[in-house]
């Protein structure tokens, strides 16, 4: 869990809280530089992953007020790591002196995550004498160096002969047993270690998956690193050398995963 810890030294820290273990208290993962900021008064962390190291992932914070120290009145994101990294993704558009909101309280943005971490939804005043919704779509990548989707689903564009639902991938064109059909990912691995991982639930189709540098055609040589499935043993490695085996027990869904690390 991402919280403001009140009693540290640094202005307005956010620890990481683990737990079941002692001490609860983790790492500081962001501070303003003056307490007056309050740029992560509060803590937004709904994309939060499951089994996926807290180090792999990132959280965000609002708040408003009347200073104009740094990252006051701007929505922030940051890694829950120790690095400190920060991505200022916009203005609040707050005036706490306008009518709009109420007291100052009403008037915070409260700003919160999806749970793909991709957009942001906050309420402003705009210096009037209202409060409306506004959406922000957040470029996490920029912080995390990866388009990778932190929700862990994958976004199908380029179909060809094939339905996509959620992050499932289907055939539906084309011919049996002909490599004319597929799609690639909207999200991309722009630098250092990452992986995909899918799960099969069918043994007899046979079906190419893994990474690639590009997208020329559908044909199972275009793909640069692939596990092939299909009747009888899976193999993996590059597409256009011999692949070794991989072992696993037929009829039965079974989930795999490829990675590429520099």
């Amino acid at each position: 869990m991402a919280g403001q810890d009140n009693y540290n030294s640094q202005p307005n820290a956010v620890r990481l809280y683990t737990f079941g273990q002692a001490p609860v208290a983790g790492p500081v993962v962001y501070h303003d530089s003056a307490w007056s900021a309050l740029s992560a008064d509060h803590v937004a962390h709904g994309n939060a992953r499951a089994g996926v190291p807290a180090s792999q992932q990132f959280a965000c914070g609002s708040g408003a007020t009347r200073s104009t120290a740094p990252r006051a009145n701007e929505l922030v994101c940051f890694k829950l790591d120790t690095s400190l990294d920060v991505l200022v993704v916009a203005p609040t558009m707050i005036d706490l002196d306008a009518p709009g909101g109420g007291d100052d309280y009403g008037k915070f943005p409260k700003a919160n995550l999806d749970v793909t971490g991709r957009y942001m939804i906050w309420t402003s005043n705009l210096s009037g004498n209202r409060l409306d919704a506004f959406l922000v779509e957040v470029p996490y990548e920029l912080l995390t160096g990866s388009t990778v989707s932190p929700s862990g689903s994958v976004t199908w564009t380029n179909l060809v002969n094939a339905t996509a639902s959620g992050g499932s991938l289907q055939k539906s064109g084309g011919c049996d047993g002909c490599a004319d059909a597929g799609a690639t990912s909207q999200q991309q691995i722009a630098s250092g270690d990452g992986s995909v991982s899918f799960t099969a639930t069918e043994t007899d189709k046979l079906r190419y998956v893994g990474l690639s540098h590009g997208n020329t055609d559908t044909t199972t040589a275009d793909i640069d690193f692939a596990i092939r499935l299909g009747q009888g043993t899976p193999r993996c490695g590059r597409t256009t050398s011999t692949a070794p085996t991989l072992r696993s027990r037929p009829a039965t869904a079974s989930r795999w995963r490829w990675r590429e690390g520099s």
